[in-house]
């Protein structure tokens, strides 16, 4: 009686097992695209800051260039700032 049951036993382990593995081969595929995805997202937010990075650089360049510092003696041996202003004055005095 059980020898006849046999090939039915056997065709439906083989069938479970075949659901499990297709089962797990999904499981183990939609990992590897959140994996892949996350790191994608991640080299693409490191761009970008690499972008900004430099843009700022660039922009951080260009406002010194065009900025340009000067001190300029007036009568009293006082310096002053190039526009002028008496607010920034410093005395240059000699130190022993």
């Amino acid at each position: 009686m059980l020898e006849k049951n046999i090939p039915a036993i056997r065709a439906h382990i083989e069938r479970k097992i075949n659901k499990e593995f297709g089962d797990w081969l999904v499981e183990i595929r939609t990992l590897g695209q959140v994996a892949i995805g996350q790191a994608s997202a991640g080299r693409q937010r490191e761009e970008e800051l690499r972008i900004r990075q430099r843009q700022a650089e660039e922009q951080s360049r260009l406002s010194v260039r065009d900025t340009v510092y000067a001190l300029e003696e007036d009568d009293d041996g006082y310096f002053t700032g190039n526009d002028g202003n008496d607010a920034v004055t410093v005395e240059l005095r000699m130190l022993l």
